[in-house]
């Protein structure tokens, strides 16, 4: 077989690239078109020909066939955790999390900072509840990347209260002023990181995700009156998650009327009508 880059060579029947192909009937596909008979894009984005014989040719090289420096190999990975971290943050605030939450102020006192002693870290955990905590991790995940990326492996105290500052709303500010502004500023740093991954770039989201994680967006439970009461009350403050699940503090929240029977006896439970009962 000759070792030309003409596919009509390759034994595809088609003219070279980019040339129209008699050989191809009407009503093929355009990579055929293009390539000649037999040729096929593949899911990594490379364009392929299967001879008879079973040998392959690539024709053309997947867009995510490419070699990385290793400050793009870094930027990319640290763009792939903000770009992870922003629908659960977004999550979280959407069911109702406020740092200026008495327990979140608790927290930050107990804590200090960012860098924390287990000790610390430990205390901080309990007097947060869950909504905070998944809030707190999906900050952290996007605020180590960050400092990475500016300061390398190590950075100062004083730069990381900084970076907490800039990039989400923090105890003692609103969230309704100052949670637009921090938004565009992790914008901004996504940005930056897309910029410096190179080609990575064409792997990664042209932008941070702007709403909260998709995997409920369809689920009836969260669209239900129920879920809408239950996290009101966390909201609140009125659900204890250090409390018994089911005792009147910390209830259950039931899916349907049916799954809201079979709970044990004697406990409280949100229905999806939105009301708080007792399983009698």
């Amino acid at each position: 077989m000759p070792k030309v880059s003409d596919p009509s060579a390759l034994g595809l029947g088609g003219p070279p690239r980019g040339a129209p192909s008699a050989a191809t009937p009407a009503g093929g596909d355009d990579v055929e078109r293009q390539w000649g008979r037999g040729a096929k894009r593949y899911p990594d984005g490379s364009i392929r020909y299967l001879s008879p014989g079973g040998k392959w040719t690539i024709l053309e090289e997947s867009p995510t066939n490419f070699k990385l420096t290793e400050d793009q190999g870094k930027a990319q990975t640290y763009a792939r955790l903000m770009a992870a971290s922003e629908p659960d943050y977004l999550s979280a605030v959407s069911e109702g999390y406020d740092p200026n939450h008495w327990r979140a102020l608790i927290a930050r006192a107990v804590e200090g900072g960012h860098k924390r002693n287990p000790i610390q870290q430990m205390m901080g955990s309990f007097a947060r509840n869950d909504l905070q905590d998944r809030a707190q991790q999906a900050e952290f995940l996007f605020q180590d990347p960050y400092l990475k990326s500016m300061t390398g492996a190590a950075s100062s105290g004083g730069e990381d209260i900084k970076s907490e500052v800039v990039l989400a709303t923090q105890p003692g500010q609103s969230m309704s002023v100052m949670g637009p502004q921090t938004r565009r500023t992790r914008e901004e740093v996504y940005q930056a990181a897309l910029i410096r991954s190179g080609p990575a770039k064409a792997t990664l989201p042209a932008k941070l995700p702007s709403g909260p994680a998709t995997l409920a967006a369809n689920d009836p439970l969260r669209q239900s009156k129920g879920y809408s009461a239950y996290f009101s009350a966390v909201k609140q403050g009125r659900i204890d998650k250090s409390k018994k699940l089911g005792d009147e503090a910390n209830p259950y929240l039931a899916r349907s009327e049916k799954q809201a029977e079979r709970l044990p006896k004697g406990s409280y439970v949100y229905l999806p009508d939105g009301s708080l009962g007792v399983v009698r």
